[in-house]
């Protein structure tokens, strides 16, 4: 009885620590909230989305420094001024070595970023996606 007893907390406390993650995900409705909770700081999200974002989300993972991101916007963003603009293909590249955190479902799927027609580009660690059709933006972190 005692071995069962031993075998079933070692089971319970296995479930408790692989049910653990260091993933996490943040929401902003604007630009405003997300200024004021200092979480820009961070570094989860570029300092450069524009100041009318607004449905802003992120979820990253402390172990790897990867993140996810999204937001919308209201005025069309200007990508003309962009010195090096980069392929699709190459940033789907880099979406495939992302096994942590999972592509979260507000998050495109490489089908649907391939029909997009964004604009790509990197600034820092980050890999920016400008719609401007549908006025939304998604970022990865590389790192």
């Amino acid at each position: 009885m005692r071995r069962l007893t031993f075998i079933s907390i070692i089971i319970f406390l296995l479930g408790q620590l692989s049910s653990c993650s260091d993933n996490f995900e943040s929401k902003f409705k604007t630009y405003d909230e997300l200024l004021k909770s200092g979480y820009l700081e961070n570094g989860w999200i570029p300092k450069s989305i524009p100041t009318d974002s607004k449905d802003i989300r992120e979820t990253h993972n402390l172990d790897i420094n990867r993140v996810f991101g999204r937001f919308e916007f209201e005025n069309e963003i200007r990508t003309d001024t962009i010195a090096r603009q980069i392929e699709i293909e190459e940033i789907i590249s880099e979406i495939k070595t992302i096994n942590r955190p999972a592509r979260p479902s507000w998050f495109p799927d490489n089908d649907e970023l391939l029909q997009k027609g964004t604009i790509n580009f990197q600034q820092g660690d980050f890999y920016i996606l400008i719609d401007n059709k549908a006025k939304t933006g998604y970022f990865i972190f590389r790192r």
